[in-house]
């Protein structure tokens, strides 16, 4: 080769040098960004889950702190309001009915209102954000029980397991792991409430957990198992009609 068409294909090289340097850059600045705003959010919806939470613990402590009332007088002999007994049956009825096996579907206390657990294999497939046509069913019939009472908000909560992600194409999805899982079945479970269920998108909010808010021990396989789930926590509007 000679020297005038060395000269000649030198900067074309070095050119081709900067700018796939270049691509590299900016791909790694996008991905950066990307990670910073998906922290940013989640940071936002857990502090939302917080302040509910809060506010939940507040409430029992100061119902807890109350001095018992005395024996014979007519707050002490006040009864057990019945409609709190049916409303946890009819729940727990709906949970059993829409679940495919026992414990698929359970109902969850919440202070001031009523909640859902469902199992991940309900709604997803493992390592998947995709929901699967069968839970949305299942989403669908408790989204037409909640609207069926007045309510303030709807929580949507995913929670995982504390196994790290392994498989390179779930990795791929998710480079943020668990916590990014969770929101983003969270928020799949939000858009079917809303686009099928007709639920009202300004009442439904979202948090992901990951692994943080374990109900087992997630030493043991059934542990992990119940730990990935996805909950619905409604909070009922005040003065709300019992059923």
């Amino acid at each position: 080769m000679s020297s005038s068409t060395l000269r000649s294909t030198t900067p074309f090289v070095l050119g081709l040098a900067l700018l796939t340097s270049g691509c590299v850059s900016q791909q790694r600045h996008d991905q950066e960004v990307e990670a910073r705003n998906f922290y940013q959010q989640a940071y936002l919806d857990l502090s939302r889950a917080h302040e509910q939470m809060r506010s939940e613990i507040e409430a029992l402590r100061l119902r807890a702190e109350a001095p018992a009332p005395l024996v014979g007088t007519e707050e002490a002999a006040a009864p057990v309001d019945p409609d709190i007994d049916a409303r946890m049956a009819r729940l727990e009825e709906l949970a059993r009915r829409v679940g495919r096996t026992p414990g698929d579907v359970t109902t969850i206390e919440v202070e001031g209102g009523y909640g859902f657990a469902l199992a991940d294999s309900v709604v997803f497939d493992s390592g998947s954000a995709v929901l699967r046509t069968e839970g949305e069913g299942v989403l669908v019939s408790l989204a037409q029980d909640i609207a069926s009472r007045p309510f303030d908000a709807l929580w949507v909560r995913g929670h995982t397991d504390n196994v790290p992600m392994r498989r390179e194409a779930t990795l791929q999805m998710f480079p943020l792991g668990n916590m990014q899982l969770s929101v983003m079945r969270a928020l799949a479970v939000r858009e079917l409430l809303v686009t099928k269920g007709n639920l009202p998108a300004d009442k439904l909010f979202v948090a992901g957990f990951g692994p943080y808010l374990p109900v087992a021990d997630n030493a043991t396989p059934e542990g992990q198992q119940r730990n990935r789930r996805v909950e619905l926590v409604v909070l009922e509007a005040e003065g709300a009609q019992q059923p």
